[in-house]
């Protein structure tokens, strides 16, 4: 499977014709979604929308921008039952996108891309064309949503808590 992440802006020009893809939209909580460019090859799109963060903010954060959404769980769950709800239809690529392209977006394409083609070396690995890594996957994103791929939370211990 081939994964394309991007940002905000890219998401709104990307129109890939002849590439059956699945589109995972990803909003910050209060902005309005992004546009997202569909054709006839775009098999489904998932919208969600939670904070770039890695853990509780302190009081600061909640001062300025309200009551955090951090990635839970459920939200894993989502992805994993959006992504295997469509894998047998013929995917050929999985596109991520966030406002910035460089955390969320990149956390859940590299959990997928370890859970679907056994290695997310892409994500973490400096770039031929970067002094630097390219990514900074959001830790928490990937923790979370890899450890519901691989099966080390189900969902019925969810439905339970």
């Amino acid at each position: 499977m081939k994964f394309r992440v991007c940002n905000r802006p890219d998401i709104g020009k990307w129109n890939p014709v002849g590439v059956p893809h699945l589109i995972i939209s990803i909003s910050t909580p209060g902005d309005e979604e992004a546009e997202v460019r569909l054709n006839e090859f775009t098999v489904d799109v998932l919208r969600l929308s939670f904070n770039d963060l890695d853990q509780e903010p302190g009081p600061a954060f909640r001062k300025v921008y309200g009551e955090p959404v951090l990635f839970d769980e459920k939200l894993a769950v989502q992805i994993r039952d959006f992504v295997q709800a469509n894998v047998g239809r013929s995917i050929k690529q999985i596109v991520v996108h966030c406002d910035a392209g460089q955390s969320r977006s990149p956390a859940v394409a590299a959990a997928l891309a370890k859970k679907l083609n056994g290695s997310d070396d892409e994500f973490w690995e400096p770039s031929v064309m970067y002094a630097q890594r390219r990514y900074s996957p959001n830790r928490l994103v990937y923790r979370v949503l890899l450890d519901i791929l691989m099966g080390w939370r189900r969902a019925s211990q969810l439905d339970a808590g």
